[in-house]
């Protein structure tokens, strides 16, 4: 007879074959899976079933481990389904009746395809669980890995399709407050896809619910107007709405529209005096109005409220970017020693918040520490080797210095990573113009004219330039001219163009 698997022939079939393929074990199998009724088998004296590993299979005198082998498939397949079910109930009910119906026909063919595999299996391997067990990982691959990824990608394109489209009918899950001005945590997959079935009990607070989550929705899209209107809607439902008032501060402030944000935030921190991220992103919006004595009161607020909060919470806010906002504030005002501290604290809990080397660089240049500039700015170049504004402070600071050379280099590598800002181009101009060398500075002075033709300043610095090289009469062009946008040219040099 021949071997099934590799074709030899063996005038014996009890026996084993060359290739070790076992016929016997092979036909009490494959018998054993046709039968449409089991049977019990006593294998304790047939040496033939203990090699094959087959065992009774009658659960009435099966061994607990007997039956928790022949079932471990099943039960593989019942909680992959639960758990699928899960993943892409968002999917299914996007096709509301026709989704339904796929999920049914679905899971009758997992239930088909499972225990088809799981029969093949048993006919090469002498263990149940085993074959069971490869069966439920042919089943997660088909049934669950493949879909979830499509559904993913499905679940975010149905979204967007219902909110652009103003389908009320369709709502994201609730979401939660978190800090540097974002909406919501909530998983993008959820949005827009769960159908709203209002509850009459709850009332407003639940149509209130309904319009913030619409109101993120619109985020997501980047309707910050859209969005703030739902905001307002959902507020008017709810008038102690926390999150409401904060989401909507939160659109107001990208608007630009910084007052409002600041009423915003201000009714989130009546409603919840510890409300951390309401104070910091409030002294955002009054830094922006130039507020900065209540920006700097805000972030204090922020600040000394840090210990009081969960590891969970620092985490979300950057104390950081408060103690370097507050810094900054005080630099506006002059203070540039607290400013300094404060920047230092923000270096101490980031060493690679290379901003904030860079700006206490520039405080300590106010207070003529130039090496100490210097030292901040190299280290902001070496975190961010493309820091426009690291290169450009530290060739001024050079420059205080009488270090021309290492100024000009500086500046010149400021003006190739920033083409388009004037400042460098004028500060170049006025080394070259210390240096003698007055065709060089004119080059640079007529670069800054041209980039910005409204700044007096340059023109005023190239008429000097001119006079050095005796040409007056462009001289008093360029002071007519910076005279014309504001300036005042002191008359000493203006008799020198006679």
């Amino acid at each position: 007879m021949d071997c099934p698997r590799c074709g030899s022939t063996n005038p014996n079939p009890t026996l084993r074959y060359d290739c070790g393929f076992d016929f016997s074990t092979y036909t009490m199998k494959k018998s054993l899976l046709n039968s449409t009724e089991r049977t019990q088998t006593d294998s304790s004296n047939d040496p033939l079933a203990k090699k094959s590993g087959i065992r009774e299979t009658s659960y009435d005198n099966a061994s607990p481990w007997r039956r928790f082998s022949d079932r471990w498939g099943t039960g593989w397949l019942v909680l992959g389904w639960l758990f699928f079910s899960q993943r892409s109930s968002q999917t299914y009910s996007a096709l509301d009746t026709t989704g339904a119906l796929l999920q049914l026909l679905g899971f009758a063919g997992c239930i088909i395809l499972y225990f088809y595999i799981r029969k093949r299996l048993l006919v090469k391997m002498d263990h149940y669980w085993a074959a069971s067990l490869l069966a439920g990982i042919v089943f997660y691959g088909a049934f669950w890995v493949t879909p979830s990824m499509l559904g993913d990608t499905l679940s975010s394109d149905t979204a967007k399709t219902h909110l652009a489209s103003n389908n009320e009918a369709y709502l994201p899950k609730p979401g939660r407050y978190v800090i540097r001005r974002r909406e919501s945590d909530t998983n993008h997959l959820n949005r827009g896809l769960v159908p709203a079935k209002t509850d009459e009990t709850q009332g407003n607070a639940r149509d209130a619910l309904k319009l913030y989550n619409l109101g993120i929705a619109k985020i997501d899209l980047g309707d910050y107007q859209g969005a703030i209107a739902y905001y307002t809607k959902a507020i008017n439902l709810k008038p102690d709405f926390l999150e409401a008032f904060y989401s909507r501060g939160n659109a107001k402030s990208d608007l630009g529209d910084y007052k409002g944000a600041i009423a915003d935030y201000t009714e989130t921190i009546n409603l919840k005096p510890d409300f951390l991220e309401a104070f910091y992103n409030r002294g955002n919006a009054k830094f922006a109005l130039e507020d900065y004595k209540g920006a700097i009161a805000d972030y204090t607020e922020t600040i000394n409220r840090h210990s009081h909060y969960t590891e969970r919470t620092r985490r979300r806010l950057d104390f950081a970017q408060a103690f370097y906002n507050r810094g900054n504030a005080k630099g506006k005002l002059g203070d540039y020693g607290g400013g300094i501290t404060d920047l230092t604290a923000a270096i101490k809990l980031n060493p690679n918040f290379f901003q904030a080397y860079t700006n206490r660089g520039a405080l300590r240049s106010k207070l003529q520490d130039h090496r100490g500039a210097i030292i901040d700015h190299t280290k902001a170049i070496a975190l961010k080797p493309d820091c426009e504004e690291a290169f450009y402070n530290r060739g001024n600071a050079k420059f205080k210095l009488g270090e021309y050379d290492g100024a000009l280099t500086d500046l010149d590598i400021a003006i190739k990573l920033k083409p388009d800002d004037v400042e460098p181009y004028v500060n170049a101009g006025s080394i070259k113009g210390e240096r003698g060398d007055y065709q060089g500075a004119i080059a640079y002075y007529t670069k800054a004219i041209n980039l910005k033709p409204d700044f007096p300043v340059t023109y005023c610095n190239r008429g000097l330039m001119y006079l050095k090289l005796a040409r007056k009469s462009d001289a008093r062009n360029d002071f007519a001219r910076a005279m014309e946008l504001g300036y005042q040219v002191p008359s000493e040099v203006l008799n020198l163009c006679k």
